[in-house]
């Protein structure tokens, strides 16, 4: 590969990067007991879509805010019901 070829192929690569949304480093657990819920019960897999579409953040980041959230206390875990309210 030439060196133009590789320089090429870095800017694309850079670009395609750099379109996607990024995970701010304000998204912090907190944020997660104050949003607007589209229920009043969620299981993680709805919870973790619903930190998704509000933040645009990724799905990773989405898991780790639940945990966060979890360890504070800001959102509670039934593990009867397996689902997640705010505390």
């Amino acid at each position: 590969m030439g060196k133009t070829a590789f320089i090429r192929k870095t800017q694309i690569s850079i670009q395609k990067h750099s379109d996607k949304k990024l995970d701010s480093p304000l998204l912090n657990a907190q944020i997660v007991a104050d949003m607007r819920w589209p229920s009043e019960l969620l299981n993680k897999k709805e919870l973790v879509k619903a930190i998704m579409d509000e933040f645009g953040c990724s799905r990773a980041k989405a898991y780790e805010l639940i945990e966060q959230a979890q360890k504070r206390g800001l959102i509670k875990f039934n593990f009867a019901t397996l689902l997640y309210s705010k505390h």
